[in-house]
């Protein structure tokens, strides 16, 4: 968590004052007596809320390493086109056009790429942007929403998890449709159980951010059913919500990752 650093005006050494805080005095507007008040910093009210939103950022699933990113800090300039198509898509929500609003609400995204094209990066600068503007936004990878769905059957933790899910606004799913992240049980139980959940979402006006290693036409090939494929694809169309991002984070700082070995 973000630690508050006390000014002069509220930094105490001792006494019954706690940092953040300073005394004055208040005229009692029925008596005319001065009183002593104790009155908020506004260094503390303004670290207050940022805590507030950190914690609600952490709780929705985001990163907290990710939590004060900003967007003029990503590397690479062949996927930039995107990269100004999502901050036109978070400053929807600034419009005061409801219907606008809702619109973006509903909207299905779908950020495709290999690793390190800082796709995770944007999803989470995108959560902490949605959510500072009062928009409830989650966070999840496909596999936990899929094991937190067959679980859900019969555990209620597991069960207030997907509700969770299911109510917010927009959802962000991540290591979206990759065989090699996701096992998947020969059976296909967990295939209907994920197609009625994107369903439900997805009829109730709810948004679905997609981040994933595979494009949309992969869907099927990654063992995910034609109907899935079909739900996604015909989303898309509507907002022209693919985007695809070729900027590696690394050759793009002129670094390369220190050995592992």
């Amino acid at each position: 968590m973000i630690e508050f650093k006390a000014c002069r005006k509220c930094h105490h050494t001792k006494g019954p004052v706690p940092e953040g805080y300073y005394m004055s005095e208040s005229v009692n507007p029925r008596t005319g007596i001065k009183v002593p008040v104790m009155i908020e910093c506004e260094h503390h009210r303004i670290w207050r809320i940022k805590k507030s939103a950190e914690k609600k950022f952490i709780d929705n699933g985001f990163n907290k390493d990710f939590y004060d990113y900003d967007i003029a800090n990503y590397k690479g300039n062949e996927s930039i086109s995107n990269v100004n198509r999502l901050i036109k898509y978070v400053h929807l929500f600034d419009n005061k056009d409801e219907n606008i609003k809702r619109q973006a609400i509903k909207s299905v995204i779908y950020l495709y790429g290999p690793n390190g094209t800082q796709k995770t990066t944007l999803a989470n600068w995108i959560g902490s942007e949605l959510l500072q503007k009062g928009v409830s936004c989650c966070y999840a990878l496909m596999k936990k929403i899929i094991d937190e769905l067959w679980e859900s059957q019969r555990d209620e933790e597991a069960k207030a998890y997907i509700d969770k899910l299911l109510k917010c606004d927009v959802l962000i799913i991540d290591e979206a449709f990759s065989k090699d992240k996701i096992h998947l049980w020969q059976s296909g139980n967990q295939i209907g159980y994920i197609d009625e959940f994107l369903r439900e979402r997805l009829n109730n006006g709810k948004g679905i951010i997609f981040i994933s290693n595979n494009s949309p036409s992969e869907i099927e090939s990654q063992g995910f059913s034609h109907s899935i494929y079909d739900l996604v694809n015909r989303e898309l169309l509507k907002t022209d919500g693919t985007m695809k991002m070729t900027d590696k984070y690394f050759d793009n700082i002129g670094q390369i990752p220190e050995s592992l070995f």
